[in-house]
């Protein structure tokens, strides 16, 4: 596995370890990287690769998170995420802990890997999951925000969360996106 992370991203920078990423390699030219990529790669030519990029944090995800994060910190001292459970990724947790001046530790969860997945807890993801069964199964946005009598940017938003965390199969881009339930 490799991380590739900008010289200055200084977040992620604490989860180094735990992601077992101790050394940094330097190469001087992105061709000497790639170079150094295929030969770590080995023999494995019949093995597929992907390159995933990770999108920065939206400000109003943000802000949905730190005020749970700040309502347990007020009750509890401390703040324990899931962070399957919660549909909250490491860039998102790292910028609220910064927003929020706080350190963070990570716990692992294990559980086992037969099983439906968690209850969805925000009752506006199970809205929009009602509302893709009862819209047929494969929506666009459009359908969904029509159905709720919402506005798409916002619903939009929300299905590309679920379609990241599994919740939703997203067939298509941009405009053309179409979300259903899997299974």
């Amino acid at each position: 596995m490799f991380l590739i992370l900008p010289e200055n991203e200084e977040g992620l920078i604490e989860l180094l370890p735990i992601l077992g990423a101790n050394k940094c390699t330097r190469p001087e030219s992105w061709s000497v990287m790639a170079a150094a990529l295929r030969e770590e790669a080995g023999s494995a030519q019949n093995r597929r690769w992907s390159l995933f990029a990770l999108p920065p944090p939206d400000d109003e995800r943000l802000a949905m998170i730190s005020e749970a994060v700040a309502e347990q910190l007020s009750q509890e001292g401390q703040a324990v995420l899931d962070l399957q459970v919660k549909m909250v990724t490491v860039p998102e947790l790292q910028a609220v802990a910064a927003g929020l001046g706080l350190s963070i530790g990570l716990v692992a969860v294990l559980k086992s890997k037969v099983g439906e997945l968690p209850p969805l807890l925000e009752s506006s993801d199970r809205e929009l999951m009602a509302a893709i069964a009862a819209l047929g199964g494969t929506v666009s946005t459009g359908q969904v925000a029509s159905h709720l009598r919402k506005r798409p940017v916002p619903v939009r938003k929300r299905l590309q969360v679920l379609v990241r965390f599994g919740r939703l199969k997203q067939t298509g881009r941009k405009g053309g996106a179409r979300y259903s339930i899997p299974g």
